[in-house]
């Protein structure tokens, strides 16, 4: 719909010349309808559009949502914050383009002069009745020539009935996009209603913001990562063991990710033998880590996430202590030695050696 910034009055005031109240003729009842029926389409058009946007916008929102949390399930915190932005997102609709539109004045005047832009054949004649007519300017009374006005509010009164209230507001556009709407709905709604496994999981995650898994085709499990944590010793090779499980078909190859310092590096994972049935083992050697790593596997739909690999030093020696008993024929007795090189002991001895590591 056409907007205008025209500021007219409402409702048309109390004339004091000669067409009063008394005299008002069937043309100005007729345009006072008119314009009366195009005002009540403006505010149902305004409506419809507005409440066609917010169905559009909840649409477009639970499929990108549906997507992008099934694709790499994101934190609470990113879901909350997706919620939020929807939320913000209706409420600015409902402010702009409903409650301040609505409230908005349409007056006679303005609707007029909306109706002759899409309908130039009226030649003012519209605009002209209702100013001078239905408005009863008092200031002009004295100057009004009632003929001539009344051939004019006649010629209005005839030309309305021509005139086309889809030209005026639009409606292919808004039958376009209450359509969408009402299509991106019905497909939001159709797969809750026949998914129940999908809304579920939905509605956990991004409603409820739990940490419950999508299912999935694929299952990967890994080996030696109690709570997520592995713990290695540095500079030493680090054999991974991932086992995908499929009620399909097994995937063809996993991906192993692991991020240091430096960024993102992917491996892809051998098969270790030949798949039993359902589950396929996969191996992949980290060489002489060095840092701590955050690990990721992707087989087929299946994912695990925020593994942690914590890379420590290994243990060394803090403390020796060496304590001899040489044969009693030599003199017997224990005492200790210095833990050099190179320790020489008498034949028949006995050696008593104590060792502490640097940790524990």
């Amino acid at each position: 719909m056409i907007a205008s910034s025209i500021p007219l009055k409402t409702e048309p005031e109390t004339g004091k010349h000669s067409r009063g109240k008394e005299h008002i003729s069937t043309n100005d009842y007729t345009l006072f309808q008119f314009l009366k029926r195009v005002r009540k389409r403006a505010r149902r058009w305004i409506l419809i559009e507005a409440i066609s946007l917010i169905g559009l916008s909840i649409a477009v929102w639970f499929w990108g949502t549906l997507l992008l949390d099934w694709l790499i399930e994101p934190p609470p915190a990113v879901r909350f914050l997706a919620t939020g932005l929807l939320c913000l997102w209706i409420g600015t609709i409902i402010l702009k383009r409903l409650i301040i539109r609505l409230r908005a004045p349409l007056r006679d005047e303005q609707l007029a002069l909306l109706v002759e832009r899409t309908h130039p054949e009226l030649q003012d004649s519209l605009s002209t009745a209702v100013e001078l007519g239905l408005g009863e300017t008092q200031s002009a009374s004295s100057t009004i020539d009632l003929s001539l006005l009344d051939r004019t509010t006649s010629i209005a009164a005839a030309s309305i009935k021509r005139i086309t209230m889809g030209r005026l507001f639009r409606r292919t556009h808004l039958l376009r996009k209450a359509g969408l709407s009402g299509f991106s709905i019905g497909t939001m709604a159709a797969v809750l209603i026949l998914q129940p496994t999908v809304r579920e999981t939905w509605v956990q995650r991004m409603l409820l913001l739990s940490d419950a898994p999508w299912p999935r085709q694929v299952t990967l499990s890994i080996a030696g990562f109690p709570n997520g944590v592995r713990r290695v010793a540095q500079g030493v090779d680090v054999e991974i063991l991932v086992t995908a499980q499929s009620t399909g078909k097994l995937p063809r190859f996993v991906e192993l990710q692991h991020r240091g310092k430096d960024g993102w590096t992917t491996h892809r994972m051998g098969t270790r033998g030949a798949s039993e049935g359902t589950s396929q083992l996969f191996t992949y050697i980290i060489k002489q880590p060095k840092e701590d790593l955050v690990i990721e596997v992707r087989g087929g739909d299946g994912r695990l996430r925020d593994l942690r690999l914590d890379v420590v030093e290994p243990p060394s020696l803090a403390k020796i202590n060496l304590r001899i008993t040489p044969p009693t024929y030599i003199g017997g007795g224990s005492r200790s030695l210095a833990a050099t090189r190179l320790v020489e002991v008498p034949a028949g001895s006995i050696l008593s050696i104590t060792a502490e590591s640097s940790k524990p």
